[in-house]
């Protein structure tokens, strides 16, 4: 199941509610967006790729 359908499941089931969805999926782009602009995290992915890519 994808995380997005046992998200909607939860808002159903009454244990989550959707603005607690939302603002976590506000959360994960504005953290993404910092992520993908940083140039010392791009070249530690960069590296990391290597390293696993050797495996």
């Amino acid at each position: 199941m994808k995380d997005s359908a046992c998200l909607v499941l939860r808002e159903i089931a009454g244990l989550l509610y959707s603005s607690a969805s939302e603002a976590g999926r506000l959360l994960a782009r504005q953290l993404a967006d910092q992520l993908l602009s940083n140039p010392n995290f791009l070249q530690l992915m960069k590296e990391a790729r290597k390293e696993w890519g050797r495996r």
